[in-house]
């Protein structure tokens, strides 16, 4: 998937959610991962394809050494997919391309109710991801 990150919506929990049509991919953000070099584990709840999920239920955990990284449904929706990187363990993506290819799940959004997100530009104002501490300064 390729998104310009002008398209990307934030949660204050720093997840995100691209809308593509009907649908739309939600992801974790790269300031959520900062100080994470890679992910140990992945404990993904038990949702399937055409489960509803309420906004804000936690979808999956991404461990990294003792650290326990949740993500969030940033919108209510029902389930499409999950990215194949997710269950054939190519974790690196989620890293290195957290708004990009590393994105985790293809849902068709329960409504247009959008007003909690955050805007690309405000969020990537409060959240730089260009600080020292970025994890891709390893």
């Amino acid at each position: 998937m390729k998104v310009s990150p002008d398209e990307l919506l934030y949660t204050k929990e720093h997840d995100w959610i691209f809308f593509a049509g009907m649908a739309a991919y939600t992801g974790i953000s790269r300031f959520k991962l900062t100080g994470i070099s890679g992910i140990d584990n992945i404990a993904l709840f038990d949702y399937k394809s055409g489960d509803t999920i309420e906004q804000g239920a936690i979808l999956l955990n991404l461990h990294y050494r003792e650290y326990i990284v949740p993500v969030y449904a940033p919108v209510a929706c029902t389930l499409l997919d999950v990215n194949e990187i997710v269950r054939s363990g190519l974790w690196d993506l989620i890293v290195e391309a957290p708004e990009q290819e590393g994105w985790l799940f293809k849902v068709v959004p329960a409504q247009n109710d959008n007003n909690h997100l955050l805007s690309p530009g405000f969020y990537k104002e409060r959240y730089p991801t260009d600080s020292i501490f970025n994890h891709n300064l390893r």
